[in-house]
């Protein structure tokens, strides 16, 4: 019987789960599966499994307090003086029943799952007090969801029992051969087979032989062996029914896990792009082996690149609970980048250990970046370089990407060697990484140590780029700003720049002063911040705008205008990008330093070179009237000509000018 019983209402299980994970995870038995078991005829178990518990923990809120069922289970736990009560709405603790007033009550309203929550913490002691230390082993987030699903498989298998209209002591049998004797209703599973036989009386008396007793003799054996043959074979059918597929399925099943483990992976999801039929065989493998948690981990893949999270959490759930590694990666991805849960990277950590045990070694690698992004990997404690070698030794294009990640910057205690990190990119970047394929295309531009090769660095970046990955439009972007493998097209750069900026690439919106004017270096992720130090020291116009930008917002030194415009200003005589941040210096500079004309002069000059922000700032002053006479034809030419290169705020502008209601940012 559990030691924890958590009373709450049925609509609000998906906290008790929660809940219970945590709980699971620090080694309590947990019931809290009354909602499987919801109704009058269910009363006797919900009963004896609180009665039985040694501490009962009720969820209080605006729906619970009306719950006949909560304030009984309530009432009950505290005549037993077990009771833990917990709100987690914002329900008034002068609103619960009034025999709980009297008791302290931590709020939990909002609680993520954060074990290091301080309301949480109270709660955790309370339940040592109440039920002792925990007698479990500690769990890790995988094997607690495992241990979870098999206690609702025990409960929904006693309610379908429990409500069979022709109940039989074969299937509460049933129940204790599938569930064991420590299932939650093992006891009562006695009572009820006692009782039925019980009921059904002594066997009939025989009928007396037939006069020729030689049928018998050979028929029933003959009987007993083609039971044992029917048996016998549902069995193996049973225990192999993947065996018996079609063809088709097989066919899907491959295609399936080949397209899973690709390396053109998705940028917001991780998981590879999806082919034209990668859903649908998925989907008929999982369907097919029912037995295979992988395939339903696979298509809990499919299922996060369609943005149906809910249901990729149901399917890696069930994957993991089939002992998948793959779903415990998947599990790992949704905790890592906030999809259906909060991001939590402790537990996307603790899910890419259990996948890379499993033999998963994408996870290796996984957890390494992960690691590079945390500054984990550089903690001796959390003993993350094994899984970067791990992957990377399994050939995993995302282990070999780490690998070369961790000798270009020196992480994890290891020498800084551009040829090593270019020789482990292009491994990864030849099976298909899109990073690898970036950051090798930057070596090739910048490192001192790998030899320099503009035309090769342009083609990674376009293959990556034309593939829809930020880093890599970023990328080309300033190839063909600076002429690295392409001839200049400045024009080109910032219908690039714009793209990447659009899809969340923050240097991409530095390099068109497009980033929040409080943004702080805080914010930046690692990767962010390391790129952002690499292209200050880029000797072109590229590094003057992030020196620029470094002194205007004070992100590698005290904010020193003087220093910032100088870095605008050296590159504005030629390059129309530049001229764009020296006009919006001048126009949103600090005071003494704004400047209406010299605004004007740098947009004029960035949109006579075609550049289609400059086109449309340049427009927004006519429009306006702000340093030019007001002219809305030459307003709405200009808004036309960027608006033919891409940009959406000039096709507003045009939109609105045509309805009769220009805008005014």
């Amino acid at each position: 019987m559990p030691d924890i019983f958590i009373s709450y209402k049925t609509e609000e299980r998906p906290f008790a789960e929660r809940l219970a994970a945590r709980l699971t995870e620090a080694g309590y038995d947990v019931w809290w599966d009354a909602a499987l078991l919801a109704g009058q005829r269910f009363e006797d178990e919900i009963g004896r499994a609180l009665n039985a518990s040694r501490a009962v923990i009720i969820l209080w809120s605006r729906m619970a307090v009306a719950s006949a069922w909560v304030k009984d289970e309530a009432a009950a736990a505290l005549d037993q003086g077990k009771a833990i009560p917990v709100i987690i709405d914002d329900l008034p603790h002068a609103e619960l029943l009034l025999r709980f007033r009297q008791i302290q009550c931590p709020r939990l309203a909002g609680w993520d799952g954060d074990v290091d929550y301080p309301a949480y913490r109270d709660l955790l002691e309370s339940v040592t007090r109440l039920a002792g230390a925990a007698t479990g082993p500690r769990l890790s987030p995988p094997q607690a969801v495992a241990r979870l699903e098999r206690r609702a498989d025990d409960a929904q298998l006693w309610a379908a029992v429990s409500q069979s209209p022709m109940q039989s002591a074969d299937e509460y049998r049933t129940y204790l051969l599938r569930f064991g004797e420590d299932s939650l209703f093992s006891e009562l599973a006695h009572i009820r087979i006692a009782a039925l036989q019980q009921q059904g009386g002594a066997p009939a008396d025989p009928k007396p032989r037939p006069k020729f007793d030689w049928r018998p003799a050979i028929l029933l054996p003959l009987l007993a062996v083609l039971i044992i043959a029917v048996i016998g074979t549902a069995w193996y059918v049973l225990k192999y029914r993947d065996f018996f597929v079609s063809q088709a399925a097989r066919d899907a099943a491959t295609r399936c896990a080949t397209w899973s483990s690709g390396s053109h992976l998705d940028w917001q999801t991780a998981v590879p792009k999806l082919t034209d039929t990668a859903a649908a065989d998925c989907q008929l493998a999982a369907d097919s082996f029912q037995q295979t948690g992988d395939y339903k981990a696979m298509l809990a893949m499919v299922r996060l690149l369609q943005r149906h999270f809910d249901l990729a959490d149901t399917l890696s759930a069930e994957a993991i609970a089939r002992n998948s590694g793959l779903g415990s990666y998947v599990r790992g991805l949704m905790f890592e980048l906030g999809m259906s849960f909060n991001p939590d990277f402790d537990r996307a950590f603790a899910f890419y250990r259990t996948a890379l045990q499993a033999g998963v070694s994408r996870a290796g690698g996984r957890a390494c970046m992960l690691g590079i992004q945390t500054q984990r990997i550089n903690n001796p404690a959390d003993n993350l370089f094994p899984l970067c070698q791990a992957s990377a030794e399994a050939g995993d294009s995302l282990g070999e990407l780490a690998m070369g990640y961790i000798a270009e910057y020196g992480d994890a205690g290891q020498h800084i060697d551009d040829t090593i990190a270019a020789d482990d990119y292009r491994a990864s970047a030849k099976q298909g990484d899109y990073t690898a394929m970036t950051l090798l295309g930057a070596l090739e531009l910048r490192s001192l140590s790998v030899p320099h090769d503009p035309a090769d660095a342009y083609g990674w970046f376009k293959i990556a780029a034309d593939a829809g990955y930020p880093w890599a439009i970023r990328w080309k972007a300033i190839a063909n700003e600076i002429g690295y493998g392409t001839p200049v097209n400045i024009p080109e750069a910032g219908r690039l720049y714009d793209q990447a900026a659009t899809m969340g690439d923050l240097i991409s919106a530095f390099l068109l002063d497009f980033a929040a004017p409080d943004f702080s270096i805080n914010s930046m992720s690692i990767f962010d911040r390391r790129e952002f130090d690499r292209l200050r020291a880029m000797a072109t116009p590229v590094g003057q705008r992030m020196i620029g930008q470094g002194y205007r917002r004070g992100l590698a030194a005290p904010p020193t205008p003087d220093i910032s415009l100088k870095a605008f200003l050296k590159c504005a005589d030629t390059n129309a990008l530049c001229q764009l941040a020296a006009g919006h210096f001048y126009q949103f500079g600090p005071d003494g330093y704004r400047s209406v004309p010299n605004m004007v002069d740098m947009f004029t000059r960035g949109a006579a070179a075609g550049e289609m922000h400059a086109q449309f700032e340049l427009g927004l002053l006519f429009l306006n009237g702000q340093g030019v006479g007001k002219d809305l034809d030459q307003a709405m030419s200009l808004f036309q000509l960027s608006a033919s290169q891409g940009n959406v705020d000039a096709s507003e502008q045009i939109k609105a000018i045509t309805n009769g209601a220009p805008q005014n940012p």
